[in-house]
């Protein structure tokens, strides 16, 4: 993954996992103005292969919750497709 993933990510070793690190500082998209978000995108495209499609306790559909098909797109708001 962080071959994959190359400057400017950083892969930060954490107790239970990494935590990675999407360039200095955040990206602020901005769809109505056409600005992106590359390493976000990027980044999305590296996890995708290994991304959650379902988790109870968010998924599950329930005031205060996503339904099944917000979630999705939720979790697919930086993919390319």
């Amino acid at each position: 993954m962080r071959r994959s993933l190359g400057e400017p990510f950083q892969v930060v070793d954490h107790p239970g996992g990494v935590v990675i690190v999407a360039g200095p500082t955040p990206e602020f998209g901005d769809r109505n103005r056409r600005v992106g978000t590359p390493l976000y995108r990027k980044l999305a495209r590296v996890l995708k292969p290994v991304r959650v499609t379902e988790h109870g306790g968010i998924s599950e559909s329930f005031e205060g919750r996503f339904d099944a098909e917000e979630f999705q797109n939720w979790l697919g708001r930086f993919d390319d497709d």
